[in-house]
């Protein structure tokens, strides 16, 4: 059985047995390719190869292609900085810890690069099955984990000018990162028309993808640049053109099956570990599973997120991705890396990465939320048969003053300190905090309250918020919802629901005419 036939079995067998298991495909992949290195013919399987070669341009090509700038502009702030905090920190004290483990200056510093980045394909996956993605938490996660893909896209860039040795001209990698931005700027300049990204034949736009990936990749093959730089150049390129949703999925595609080749042929690379190598590996993943939650969560809280999303987030980002594995391939490649900081990268991603969807968790998060350390509550004096607002964004001031109108006492909790600030100056009582945080409810004596109206959107944290105040025994609580089968899990429950499904272009005056409907025992007497 030759190595492609061999690579193509294990990866099929990969991807299956991970959506089986429900696990991120990568670590499986990556096991896969070690168990077969055992067998007969495993043995010379290389992860520099031509077919696992081509398999990492497509992987980095359609990494590229999901970092469109727009999707940067949102939460921009937030994300730059927390991105930024962890891979500063997390990257420097990796590098250090490296270095006190006795690899050398250079190899200390790629292992924490390595180590800072965290994984697109885990965070990106997770947020879209809890359906977070659209939400302004999954977007500050997405803005992270793609500026971390741009940073470890540079920090390949430097490795591979370090470890060029003969290259086809004088300072060839300097000349290739400035022909691949020139080129960069050439496409955006010509527009998708000009270079034929106009028509509807999903055949032929991928046809000249394809075109686009292969001369990006000239010029990195012959300028000494890594192949991965010119694939992320060529898909950041075509990421913003009208067609980019029409190539994605079909890029995707493709990309699945030759990242799977790739990733076995990456575990069958891999030499059985000893007992040193475990060790380095150990203490490698407690920076990434335990410093990385601590830095994001505190960064996070910083720049405005909730307790609660602080602390997912850390979670979600607590893990090594699949470009901490490209590095350690090129690396090793290039001779930065030996074989033991080889293995200990590519363990270290395989574990958190398996590790990640087991404890980046909404039930962990609120459980960590109720045992760390917290600033004191600002109390409010002692009210009930009140009407508890939970959340006033920008589409609430209609439902905000329906409710005062109905002059009963009226508590606002929202997370945005400024949006507290602004109530309180409108002699609106409010407290900053989450919603469905147990603290916060108890701060605000919601127990006590005639009605508790949610704003909130996530259908768990309304589930969460109905257990806390207890079925048919608290106040009446009405909550809004965007599904069939999310108003009837929440009717289930003992909440008036609002469903906003059918509501159209005047949701919020409706939706506030719904609640003071379904709350008219609240009026005074």
């Amino acid at each position: 059985m030759n190595e492609t036939t061999l690579l193509a079995l294990a990866a099929a067998f990969g991807v299956a047995a991970a959506q089986r298991l429900r696990l991120p495909a990568v670590p499986i992949l990556v096991l896969c390719g070690f168990a077969i290195s055992w067998l007969p013919g495993g043995a010379g399987i290389r992860v520099d190869g031509a077919v696992p070669t081509l398999a990492l341009a497509y992987l980095v090509f359609a990494a590229g292609l999901e970092l469109e700038p727009a999707r940067l502009v949102d939460n921009l702030g937030t994300a730059l900085r927390v991105g930024l905090a962890q891979f500063v920190v997390v990257g420097s004290l990796g590098t250090l810890l490296a270095s006190g483990l006795g690899f050398d200056g250079v190899a200390a510093a790629a292992i924490g690069v390595g180590l800072a980045g965290s994984s697109t394909i885990v965070g990106v996956r997770l947020l879209i099955e809890r359906a977070q993605l659209g939400e302004a938490f999954g977007r500050v996660v997405l803005g992270v984990l793609l500026l971390q893909d741009l940073l470890m896209m540079l920090a390949l860039a430097v490795i591979g000018s370090l470890g060029s040795g003969d290259t086809p001209f004088p300072a060839a990698p300097l000349a290739g990162i400035g022909l691949v931005f020139a080129g960069h700027l050439l496409l955006r300049r010509l527009g998708p028309r000009r270079i034929g990204m106009h028509d509807d034949r999903p055949s032929l736009m991928i046809l000249i993808a394809s075109s686009v990936l292969f001369a990006f990749l000239g010029i990195a093959h012959y300028t000494g640049l890594p192949l991965v730089v010119g694939a992320f150049a060529a898909g950041v390129s075509l990421s913003s053109f009208p067609v980019g949703g029409m190539i994605r999925a079909p890029i995707a595609s493709i990309g699945v099956f030759v990242s799977a080749i790739f990733f076995v042929a990456l575990g069958g690379s891999i030499e059985p570990p000893t007992a040193r190598d475990l060790l380095v590996a150990g203490t490698l993943l407690a920076v990434v599973v335990l410093v990385t939650p601590i830095v994001v969560a505190v960064a996070a809280l910083r720049s405005g997120l909730a307790r609660r999303e602080a602390i997912e987030a850390g979670l979600l980002l607590a893990q090594c991705g699949e470009l901490t594995l490209v590095l350690a391939v090129l690396g090793k490649a290039l001779g930065i890396l030996d074989e033991a900081a080889f293995s200990a990268l590519s363990l270290v991603t395989v574990v958190s990465m398996m590790a990640t969807p087991l404890f980046a968790t909404d039930r962990f998060a609120w459980w960590l939320v109720g045992r760390l350390p917290r600033r004191p509550l600002e109390a409010i004096p002692p009210i009930e048969n009140h009407v508890v607002l939970l959340g006033c964004g920008r589409n609430s001031e209609v439902l905000l003053e329906m409710l005062r109108g109905a002059e009963v006492p009226l508590v606002v909790v929202d997370r945005d300190p400024g949006v507290v600030a602004t109530l309180r100056e409108r002699g609106i009582e409010a407290v900053c905090g989450e919603g469905s945080d147990p603290a916060i409810l108890e701060a605000v004596q919601a127990k006590s309250a005639r009605a508790v109206v949610s704003t909130i959107r996530r259908v768990a944290d309304n589930v969460r918020l109905l257990g806390r105040l207890g079925m048919g025994e608290g106040p009446i609580v009405i909550v809004r919802a965007f599904f069939d089968e999310d108003t009837a899990r929440l009717t289930r429950l003992g909440a008036d629901v609002v469903s906003e499904a059918e509501v159209g272009a005047a949701e919020t005056v409706l939706v506030a005419r719904g609640i003071l409907r379904a709350t008219a025992s609240i009026q005074p007497s």
